[in-house]
């Protein structure tokens, strides 16, 4: 129901009289989400990531997948990222990027701007 853009408290009301039984309905803090709202409000998207191995990358975000909210999982569960190979590619603005790939949110350290060095996500 929340893709649909309706209230949670209205959100509520509809899956307890349907029976839900799932406690997971209650309103709380997912850090996949304000990493989502805080990246996209950015105005300069260029990130160092930082995983739990340790391995840092740059580059940003051109992609995501969507938990799903009946299972009670995460706003966004993976993130597709392409780094940074270098400056100066005419054909990707100022930026070159090699492939992408897929970064499950739970590997996730944590993401920093790197123009503004404002940490966004860190657990």
């Amino acid at each position: 129901m929340g893709s649909i853009g309706v209230s949670a408290a209205f959100q509520f009301r509809i899956e307890k009289r349907i029976g839900n039984t799932d406690h997971s309905l209650k309103m709380k803090t997912d850090p996949s989400r304000s990493l989502y709202e805080k990246y996209y409000a950015a105005s300069e998207p260029i990130l160092k990531v930082t995983l739990l191995e340790g391995k840092e990358y740059q580059g940003v975000f051109v992609g995501f997948c969507r938990g799903d909210d009946h299972y009670g999982e995460a706003y966004v569960i993976r993130w597709h990222l392409h780094t940074i190979n270098g400056i100066g590619s005419d054909n990707c603005g100022d930026y070159q990027l090699e492939k992408g790939f897929w970064i499950e949110q739970s590997q996730i350290a944590s993401v920093e701007i790197i123009a503004t060095h404002e940490l966004i996500y860190r657990i």
